[in-house]
Order: structure tokens, then sequence, then C-alpha cells
């Protein structure tokens, strides 16, 4: 089955729901001891109604097994003094890793960023020395030396 990229919709708060409670279980080692925790109420609220357009979800079938968040920054600032486009929260169940999901998700993020903000900077920060190779490949650029904020050129 061929996977669709697209915002989540309010018709998608049960698979969201379905997806973080499967990530939740996996071990906490495997997800970077990351947990969502999230109830459906808040999904509802929060990840679908409040950030709608936000969150880009990777559909197989009618299941969600990725995730990543784009949308425009409130603090942060690019290059031109415009406000960045933050792209973040990147998570793909840990039964579909490696077969390119998250490359994907975060391609797809940058083509919708650039249709909706233009030729604004994308940041992202990273909290795992590991990702930084796999930026790389996608033409992330540090900003500064070590970890820290990248930026989509």
């Amino acid at each position: 089955m061929e996977i669709e990229f697209r915002y989540t919709q309010p018709r998608d708060v049960d698979t969201l729901y379905d997806f973080f409670e499967a990530y939740d279980a996996e071990p906490a080692e495997s997800n970077n001891n990351f947990y969502f925790g999230w109830e459906i109420e808040s999904i509802q609220k929060d990840a679908v109604e409040y950030y709608q357009n936000c969150w880009l979800g990777a559909f197989d079938g009618d299941k969600i097994i990725g995730i990543c968040w784009i949308g425009e920054a409130e603090d942060e600032y690019d290059r031109n003094g415009d406000p960045a486009v933050i792209q973040s929260d990147v998570y793909v169940l840990p039964n579909r890793r490696g077969q390119g999901v998250g490359t994907e998700l975060i391609k797809t993020a940058l083509e919708l960023a650039k249709e909706e903000y233009g030729g604004r900077d994308v940041h992202i920060t990273l909290l795992d020395d590991d990702l930084v190779p796999f930026y790389e490949r996608l033409h992330f650029v540090f900003e500064t030396p070590g970890l820290g904020r990248l930026y989509y050129e």
C-alpha cells in the first residue's frame, strides 16, 4: 500500500490516538525516552483543532505510522528577520523505522513550508546527536557547531 502524507484533520482524532498509544507502548529506550501520554480530549483540542495544518501525518491506509510538526515560530526569526518556520517532533512507529517514512515526512514538510511560507528558513532543534547525519543528508546546515539549531538551505 502506498503511504499518503497529509495534514491531520478532525476525522483523524481516533487514528492519532491509536498512534500515540502504540508509540507510548514501546520501550522508552526505543523512543528516546519520549512519552506522549495524551488523552483523546487533548488530541482533539491540541493536535487537531488548535494546530490544524501543523501536524503532518504519514498514513498507511487509515493508520498513522508517523507524524511531524511544522509551523510558524512565535519567537524565532530567520536570517531575513521574518518569523522562522519550525519543523519538529518527527515520530515514526518503531516497526516502520528504516523504511524512509521519516525522510519522506520531512521532505513533504519542507515542500509544504515552501508553499505556505515562501523562502523562509526552516529551523529545527536537535536533542539527539545521533540524528545529525540524518538531517545533514536532507541539506540542513548547523547554525552553530555541535548540537543545536539547524536550518534548511
